[in-house]
């Protein structure tokens, strides 16, 4: 296995992945390598969505929304979009994304949905 002392740009995204869940979620060295995937391979879906949700984490609206711009059509985009719409206080925007991804099954969407419906 390779790791973040070898070069990053000639691993693979399942090398990253594998090197990222070594690292505490949510620790520093695990929301740097996750937003590396998005940097690396710019045009993989899972890359771009799993970054927004670290740049979310962050509270970094702008960066999430360049992650998932192209991909909130996506279903394992949607609840992404709806928190970032609820950061940025689209309440009606976050609801329907949030119930997309409910309806997809995300589990984290229920919850989210749940704080939504406690603002109104």
């Amino acid at each position: 296995m390779q790791h973040l002392g070898s070069n990053p740009a000639t691993m693979t995204l399942g090398e990253l992945y594998v090197t990222a869940v070594s690292y505490k979620k949510g620790s520093r060295e695990y929301n740097d390598i996750v937003d590396l995937t998005a940097r690396l391979f710019p045009d993989n879906a899972e890359a771009n969505i799993n970054a927004a949700g670290v740049a979310l984490t962050r509270n970094d609206l702008i960066l999430a929304y360049k992650y998932l711009k192209r991909w909130e059509t996506y279903p394992n985009a949607y609840c992404n979009m709806g928190l970032l719409y609820l950061g940025e206080g689209n309440h009606d925007k976050a609801e329907v994304y949030l119930k997309m991804a409910k309806a997809a099954g995300v589990v984290q969407a229920d919850k989210a949905l749940g704080e939504l419906m406690n603002m109104k």
